[in-house]
């Protein structure tokens, strides 16, 4: 099988994981803590920069067009949801993750470099926590008409997610540093 076609099917695979960790969630308000992110991550990882942008690209594509993938509904009208913020991120997180802590860069199995993983999981989630954060706060002042302040907006979402958001993180890191070879074996033989 070429080497496109297989990143094509695991970039496939990588958006349904993504659309499967929608359904593993808490509920939790304004939005629920899923398992969306630690999908997103290894995408990244294991896809590389571009690969893991198009899974993530595909993943927002199917949502749209109304496939249940995310955790607050589906079809266009999720564009008007506190969650929309965070979906938007997912292509820039995965691309960043790629860049910074993809197969091709993890050479050894030691601690250091799996901290150094780490550590790029925590940036590339705050990559996705930025715009969920602006844009529940925008869609709670101005679509809704309420009052939300923008503190209630960084502890509604993201201040609850941190202890998740390093969970995720470390468990990402781990699993991508045991599965290189076996993902580098797939794709290139």
């Amino acid at each position: 099988m070429q080497t496109q076609l297989k990143m094509l099917l695991l970039a496939g695979l990588m958006a349904t994981l993504t659309g499967i960790g929608a359904v593993i969630r808490i509920p939790m308000l304004p939005v629920p803590f899923t398992l969306q992110t630690f999908f997103v991550l290894l995408s990244g990882c294991f896809l590389g920069p571009t690969w893991g942008a198009v899974s993530m690209g595909i993943y927002l594509l199917l949502g749209i067009i109304g496939l249940p993938v995310f955790a607050g509904g589906s079809g266009p009208g999720i564009v008007l949801t506190p969650g929309f913020g965070y979906l938007i991120a997912f292509p820039i997180a995965a691309y960043w993750t790629g860049k910074e802590a993809g197969i091709g860069r993890i050479r050894e199995k030691s601690p250091h470099k799996t901290f150094s993983i780490w550590l790029n999981m925590v940036i590339a989630s705050l990559l996705i926590f930025v715009p969920g954060i602006a844009y529940l706060w925008v869609l709670k002042n101005f679509y809704t008409g309420g009052s939300f302040p923008i503190f209630k907006a960084i502890f509604f979402g993201f201040v609850i997610f941190i202890p998740g958001l390093l969970i995720k993180s470390v468990l990402a890191a781990v699993i991508a540093v045991k599965l290189k070879d076996q993902i580098k074996i797939f794709i290139y033989g």
